[in-house]
């Protein structure tokens, strides 16, 4: 069956694990006029499974040293 697979990186949570669930708000990319109707993707917005988290610790310029967990998340396209 068809996958969605997105990578994201957040703020570190060492909490998370590999099989857990998170929910994901993504942003309406449709033109203007549907993104007042719907600020979020009702299709790729929803339930994902972490299929792999890793940690990392990145220098930036402006805030120094940031903690971030590095998450891929599935989900089956039908979806859950």
């Amino acid at each position: 069956f068809p996958v969605t697979i997105l990578s994201i990186t957040i703020p570190i949570n060492i909490e998370l694990r590999a099989g857990d669930k998170l929910k994901v708000k993504l942003p309406n990319q449709s033109v203007s006029s549907e993104r007042e109707k719907n600020i979020y993707d009702d299709k790729n917005s929803g339930v994902y499974l972490i299929n792999k988290i890793s940690y990392e610790v990145i220098r930036d310029n402006s805030k120094g040293l940031i903690a971030v967990s590095n998450v891929e998340l599935i989900r089956d396209n039908l979806g859950s």
